[in-house]
């Protein structure tokens, strides 16, 4: 059995050493990958071409005629169900609101009366005051009002979606796709938010610098926060998609046929299928702490990496680096959140950390502790690097460290098993308590900073929580409206 192998993939083809197969044109290919460098993300990032533009025209041609199979990889679906969905939407809220003027300043106050008065008129010995407590405290009458506004535009200017439409060029597949302006994409993507995410959140989210070190553990987290509307995403990973990782992966990122393919790459690759319009680079690199640490073109500066960031993750396995890296926002950017999460067991965790506050990882360790992990990277004996940095990483989720998996990590640590063990379970959980997380310090509640939380202690809610009478109102609502 011949083996073929190179740094980027690994093949296994005895059925190409019969001469047959080889004369078959369609497999002639099979085994020649080459070995080319790395692409530089700028150049994978989807280009967006407006067609109603006379050098738009021109460049969509140029653009047309690199498509491999041109019936196949030119296509308009995305704007034709956009253009559905907003026009079915459109006309829905039309009827339902058809005698609300929504430029009129109170429209917001109109929109509620309307939804006051159908749930009274539907129910008894529930009256108004009690229904207004509620609607005015859940985001849900104010975010319809402006969805319903922003949907009657489109009715307004029939050729709208078509004027804002732009073509979507992949260089990476080498594709173009028709799809909805960016305003209508966002539009469509919050409405399924209503009543639980306020829409003036995920706006924030959208401006937030998002910036991370590692895309193993923080690829479902980047998947969900660029599903809620994220938009700058700048990532470093240098490592490649392992089979073993398939499983934790989101999209794109766990499918088999990216095995032996570069995280970052397929990262951005991912996002960018998510929104087209989002600023994502990922360099398939390491995150380096001076310039003559770098060796290869995609090795970043963690000054520049962080310099303008709102949010840092770090999800890396270097126990050093982690360290090192709130080590140095502490002075840097004191103030600057560090993301983390931890696929732990089947209880796993996620936190935010202020640098400025030196709680590393949430853990509330002793100076002698952080000072002990201020001295990795300095120790050059190999055998005790392998036993300081086993024993750091302990430390440093060890409050949060369920038994079961304790007892694995021991056996890695003797050298028994080859790597840590982590769920598809776990990484989802842990990506969504981290957004969540996010998502409440985006609302102004920072009591959330300095504490890890485990899924039992997830966010319950991510609207200004009910009080005791309106969750007995909502209680009482449903229980008439639904003939309980």
């Amino acid at each position: 059995m011949e083996i073929l192998k190179d740094h980027h993939n690994s093949h296994l083809l005895p059925e190409l050493n019969d001469p047959q197969l080889k004369e078959l044109p369609q497999l002639s290919h099979l085994g020649k990958e080459s070995v080319e460098p790395l692409p530089d993300p700028q150049r994978l990032r989807f280009e967006i071409v407006d067609h109603h533009t006379s050098e738009g025209i021109k460049r969509l041609g140029e653009l047309a005629k690199e498509c491999p199979k041109p019936t196949k990889d030119i296509s308009e679906r995305p704007f034709v169900s956009g253009e559905k969905e907003v026009s079915d939407l459109a006309n829905y809220f039309a009827k339902i609101f058809e005698g609300i003027d929504f430029n009129h300043h109170e429209a917001e106050a109109h929109v509620r009366k309307q939804v006051a008065d159908t749930l009274l008129s539907q129910t008894e010995n529930i009256d108004a005051e009690r229904i207004n407590s509620v609607l005015e405290k859940n985001p849900l009458i104010k975010d319809l009002t402006w969805l319903a506004k922003e949907l009657r535009t489109y009715t307004l200017e029939p050729d709208r979606l078509e004027k804002n439409s732009r073509w979507v060029w992949d260089p990476d597949e080498q594709t173009l796709h028709k799809t909805l302006g960016a305003d209508a994409r966002r539009m469509l993507a919050k409405t399924r938010l209503l009543g639980l995410v306020p829409f003036e959140t995920v706006d924030r989210l959208r401006t937030m610098k998002i910036r991370v070190i590692g895309a193993s553990v923080a690829a479902s987290t980047l998947d969900l926060l660029v599903a809620l509307g994220a938009e700058d995403v700048t990532a470093v990973d240098g490592g490649f998609l392992d089979p073993s990782n398939s499983p934790r992966m989101p999209g794109i990122m766990g499918d088999f046929r990216n095995c032996g393919k570069s995280k970052a790459h397929t990262s951005q690759q991912s996002m960018q299928g998510r929104n087209p319009d989002g600023k994502y680079l990922c360099y398939a690199g390491r995150v380096v702490f001076s310039e003559d640490q770098k060796q290869g073109s995609q090795d970043v500066l963690f000054h520049d990496l962080v310099k303008d960031a709102d949010v840092v993750f770090e999800v890396i396995d270097y126990a050093a680096g982690k360290y090192l890296v709130r080590d140095l926002m502490a002075d840097l950017a004191p103030d600057t959140l560090v993301g983390y999460m931890g696929d732990v067991g089947s209880r796993p965790f996620a936190g935010l950390e202020r640098p400025g506050d030196r709680n590393h990882f949430n853990q509330n360790l002793p100076k002698d502790e952080l000072e002990r992990m201020k001295q990795l990277a300095s120790i050059t004996d190999r055998n005790m690097v392998m036993t300081e940095s086993m024993r750091a990483v302990f430390k440093m989720v060890e409050n949060d460290f369920p038994t079961d998996h304790r007892l694995q990590f021991l056996l890695s640590r003797m050298g028994i098993i080859p790597f840590w063990s982590q769920t598809p379970m776990s990484a989802r959980e842990s990506a969504s308590i981290a957004v969540k997380e996010l998502v409440l310090v985006l609302q102004g509640k920072k009591e959330i900073i300095g504490k890890n939380l485990h899924p039992d202690e997830s966010p319950s809610t991510l609207v200004e929580p009910f009080n005791e009478d309106e969750i007995n109102t909502v209680n009482e609502l449903c229980r008439q409206g639904f003939a309980l």
